[in-house]
């Protein structure tokens, strides 16, 4: 009678450490899932990345060129410079865009990013997703502007809340009114201007620039 009692009681406790260990892995799953998605480039199949900068290089994800842009070459009291930054950076690997700018001049003054998006069909996507900071040190803008480009239409968004910390913003679409055509885009664009930045000197980080279905 005892021996059935102690099989009966190591069926028992089996049966339970079963139960634990599916619970156990479980959360493990649970955890391993969260911790993909807040890592970098985990954003799924269903994302069109423009570029994740990962590589510290050109052409974008999409094979498109890029770089910076400035209302006059010829004024040297206003600008944009490009650099890829491994340190300050969303994600444990890679690089970030940084994006340095200037638009404290006596004339008027704007100028920016732009990334070729090489007639990538957005027609399905519902979000434009990327991270970004500002650069405590030199200081930075709150507030920009980005542009999306169309074969014949374009649409401007005014990006605000930016901070010191990395930070994700999710754009939707519906937001880039004029334009309707989503088949064959051209070009996404940032833009610094004397009249829209609350800091006309400073730096600010990119990373992780998607289209989200």
């Amino acid at each position: 009678m005892l021996k059935k009692f102690f099989v009966i009681c190591l069926a028992v406790t089996f049966l339970i450490g079963c139960a634990d260990t599916k619970e156990v892995k479980k959360e493990v799953g649970k955890k391993a899932m969260v911790a993909n998605k807040a890592t970098k480039g985990a954003q799924g199949s269903s994302s069109i990345f423009l570029d994740d900068f990962d590589t510290g290089e050109k052409p974008n994800k999409m094979g498109g060129d890029s770089g910076t842009w400035n209302k006059d070459a010829e004024d040297l009291t206003q600008g944009c410079v490009m650099s890829f930054d491994g340190i300050t950076r969303y994600g444990e690997k890679g690089f970030s865009l940084k994006l340095d700018y200037d638009v404290d001049s006596p004339n008027a003054a704007y100028c920016g990013y732009w990334s070729k998006l090489e007639g990538k069909n957005l027609s399905k996507c519902k979000s434009l997703v990327f991270y970004a900071k500002g650069d405590d040190t030199e200081g930075y803008t709150t507030k920009f502007t980005i542009e999306l480009k169309g074969a014949k239409q374009s649409s401007k968004y005014t990006v605000t809340g930016l901070n010191n910390s990395w930070k994700i913003f999710r754009i939707p679409l519906s937001e880039f009114k004029e334009i309707k055509d989503w088949a064959s885009m051209k070009e996404f664009v940032i833009t610094f201007d004397d009249i829209t930045v609350t800091n006309k000197q400073g730096g600010i980080y990119i990373d992780e620039i998607y289209f989200s279905e």
